[in-house]
């Protein structure tokens, strides 16, 4: 009886020792959100049971944090179904109810997108942490620093929208 302290106090510890390597990975945002979901998911996954359910508003209304969190898979992925159904959107557009259905799948995909992201990010930074195990707290910050390009990409895409809404007419009538 006596063994099972120790081992259960090294478990702990090892789970603390994660915690601290994930909260460098994730960064300035782990105090507001990631580290209660990241312990409830590592505490899930420890006693061998489902994730259960997270949300991540930033994930489900723009596409464009799985850029900025580097999770590129998620990112092509989401585009990759967003691609499928405007696609049948384009194919049943001349029915009816077609734009009701299209609604409801771009709704589902956009919380799929919100249910998704906390479990993509702690997978990736578990497996980033788990890999770089000699990697300091600083080298691991850097390793998941989130892309910053990605916030200037919407005002990018709005600006050459408005600039191509007025160029555009103007070379037509040249």
């Amino acid at each position: 009886m006596a063994d099972a302290t120790p081992v259960s106090q090294t478990a702990e510890e090892k789970g603390d020792e994660t915690l601290s390597r994930l909260r460098a990975y994730i960064g300035p945002n782990w105090d507001s959100h990631y580290e209660k979901v990241f312990r409830r998911l590592m505490a899930r996954q420890q006693e061998g049971l489902s994730p259960g359910w997270t949300w991540n508003w930033p994930a489900a209304l723009m596409p464009l944090w799985f850029l900025y969190r580097r999770l590129y898979a998620g990112f092509f992925a989401y585009c990759a179904v967003y691609i499928v159904i405007d696609g049948t959107d384009k194919m049943v557009a001349g029915s009816p109810d077609g734009g009701s259905a299209v609604a409801i799948l771009f709704l589902g995909l956009v919380v799929l997108a919100g249910f998704l992201g906390d479990r993509l990010l702690f997978n990736k930074a578990l497996e980033v942490v788990s890999r770089e195990r000699k990697a300091t707290a600083e080298e691991l910050e850097a390793l998941g620093r989130p892309n910053r390009w990605a916030v200037w990409v919407p005002p990018a895409i709005i600006l050459l929208g408005i600039i191509s809404s007025i160029l555009i007419p103007i070379m037509a009538g040249a």
